[in-house]
Order: C-alpha cells, then sequence, then structure tokens
C-alpha cells in the first residue's frame, strides 16, 4: 500500500481507536498507526506462511513488536468478537472482502467501524453492503500511479437499500462529494462504457445486445450526474 491510500484510510480512524489490519501485507498500517501514535495497539494478520513471516519480519525491524499483534489465519478469524474498534480490509478485490464478511456477518457486525479499500470490483463489495443494510456512510477518492482507488467508510445496520448499477460501481458517496478527482473519474467512466457500448453494438449476439442496452442505461445515468454536477 503506498502513501496515498494509506494516508487516506488513516484520516478515517479516531485516535486512540484499536485497529485489525486484515491482510497486513508489509505492515506499513499498523506500523504507521503506532509510530504516529494514532492507535495504542494494532493487529496485524496475513494467512499464507511466505506473507506472515515477510510481515512478522517488517514489525520486528521496526520495533514495534510490543504494541502490533501479529497473527496468522483467514479474514476476521483472528480477531474475537468485538476485540478492535475498526477493521481494515485494504488492497484486495472486491469478490475477496465481500467474501471475507460474509463468511460471518454476525461476527463482523460486533465491530462499528469499517474501512473498505477493494482494488477491483468495488461493484460487488457495495452490492453486498446495501443488501446486508450496511450503509456507506463515506467514500474517498484517491489517485495513485495513475489509478482510481475508493475507500469505503462502513458500518453495520440492518435495513436494506438499493444502489444503481452505476452507483455500485463507481460510489455513491463519490457521486454525491466534491472531490478535485471527481471529474477526470467520471469522464474516465464515461469513456470506459462507451467503448464497451460500441464494442457490443460490433456483435449479433442476443446476450450482447442484452448487455449493450444495459451498458447504455449505465451511460445515461452517468451523463445525468455529470450534467448535474457541472449545473
Amino acid at each position: 500500500m503506498q502513501n496515498t491510500r494509506l494516508q487516506a484510510i488513516c484520516s478515517y480512524i479516531k485516535p486512540g481507536a484499536t485497529v485489525a489490519d486484515i491482510g497486513s501485507d508489509h505492515a506499513r498500517l499498523p506500523l504507521y498507526l503506532i509510530e504516529n501514535n494514532l492507535s495504542p495497539w494494532v493487529i496485524a494478520s496475513e494467512l499464507g506462511n511466505a506473507p506472515f513471516i515477510k510481515m512478522q519480519r517488517a514489525i520486528n525491524a521496526a520495533g514495534c513488536r510490543d504494541r502490533v499483534l501479529v497473527r496468522q489465519g483467514n479474514g476476521l478469524e483472528i480477531v474475537c468478537p468485538g476485540e478492535v474498534d475498526c477493521v481494515v480490509i485494504a488492497g484486495m478485490g472486491g469478490d475477496l472482502i465481500t467474501d471475507i464478511l460474509a463468511r460471518d456477518w454476525d461476527k463482523a457486525e460486533t465491530f462499528s467501524h469499517f474501512l473498505l479499500q477493494p482494488m477491483s470490483r468495488g461493484c460487488v463489495l457495495r452490492r453486498a453492503l446495501a443488501n446486508r443494510g450496511w450503509p456507506i456512510v463515506d467514500e474517498t477518492l484517491v489517485m495513485e500511479k495513475g489509478q482510481f482507488y475508493v475507500i469505503i467508510e462502513a458500518q453495520p445496520g440492518h435495513e436494506a437499500y438499493k444502489l444503481s448499477d452505476v452507483e455500485e460501481e463507481l460510489g455513491p458517496r463519490v457521486l454525491k462529494g466534491a472531490s478535485s478527482l471527481k471529474k477526470p473519474y467520471l469522464n474516465y467512466y464515461l469513456d470506459k462504457y462507451k467503448k464497451v457500448c460500441d464494442n457490443l453494438a460490433q456483435s449479433t449476439r442476443t446476450a450482447a445486445q442484452g448487455t449493450r442496452k444495459n451498458m447504455i442505461s449505465r451511460l445515461r445515468e452517468l451523463e445525468a450526474i455529470i450534467d448535474d454536477s457541472q449545473g
């Protein structure tokens, strides 16, 4: 995780909060929180042996072993119900983050604050949150090495809601918010939708035309959002 995403995630963590970083990689997030006195202690976890050893070495080298609790295991299995204030799951695909939460929704709902950063397929994650009734409290759009990322702040809830296809893919809070990156972000997806529609128009397959109809609907919705944001 590079500094832009790391700092954006940390900006959501209240000073003094305890944190579990699921899939901690090089433990950059836990070390940043400890070294900047943002958290009294942090849980850092990895599943595979090689990533786990790499994470251990990074924490030992930083001299933070007394305040970073190292655990090996799968997803939320490594943390006790309600053990921390905030759970961070970042740098994974949206499908995998969804699987981690869905493996035990009841346990997940014992934690009050979630920071989620999908590398891809954010639509899958947002759809799962909506179906479960977890509100998306906020979203922050960042750019790193020429690529857009969205940090999702969510919390447990029980009132299911509906998101449009565009909201699922781009983020409902991003679409309503104000950011210097919003215009290029929307234009990126506008170009993407246009290219997909043009490519599908060349196909004679019935299924392709059904997909094209859906993409045209997304395109029109996004065009309306862009017009409103410029108005």
